[in-house]
């Protein structure tokens, strides 16, 4: 019994927890690489001086707006989450301005719904793009002050 038993006994329990260890080892540098992987280009201004593999981004949603140069087609705002994924979409449609009043309000609802870390436009509509990014500045603004006071009661309600 302990000459034969004993050592096999030994021995493979020591296999056992050397496999076992081996996955976990794999399974952890899996999930980090994964992490490092998956973060995005955009870093936050108080996160820029530290290294992205020491301090990941983590999670930040993120709206990009696609607009034309040509007034008859549409302005498209899409919410990302972290991973790329589409969670949400606002199509203006052509010939309407986001500072209209009935668009405004919805944009503002989406800013609020989505909470997004960054809005990014795509400059691939030239001088319209740039317009559209000085409106959106103006509609962001209005979001962000509407959701920083949404618990402020009005003086006509108890």
């Amino acid at each position: 019994l302990v000459n034969y038993l004993l050592p096999q006994f030994e021995a493979e329990a020591r296999r056992d927890l050397k496999d076992a260890s081996t996955r976990i080892g794999v399974e952890a540098s899996a999930q980090n690489l994964n992490a490092m992987a998956m973060t995005g280009p955009y870093r936050p201004s108080h996160l820029l001086g530290e290294s992205r593999f020491i301090v990941p981004t983590g999670e930040l949603p993120i709206v990009g707006v696609c607009s034309s140069n040509d007034a008859k087609d549409g302005t498209f705002l899409a919410a990302v989450n972290e991973k790329g994924e589409l969670s949400d979409h606002l199509a203006i449609p052509g010939g309407t301005s986001v500072t209209s009043d009935k668009m405004r309000e919805r944009v503002i609802t989406f800013l609020m719904q989505t909470r997004p870390a960054a809005i990014v436009v795509g400059s691939g509509g030239g001088v319209s793009s740039r317009a559209t990014a000085r409106k959106l500045g103006e509609v962001l603004t209005q979001a962000t002050e509407r959701w920083n006071n949404r618990l402020i009661q009005g003086q006509d309600e108890d």
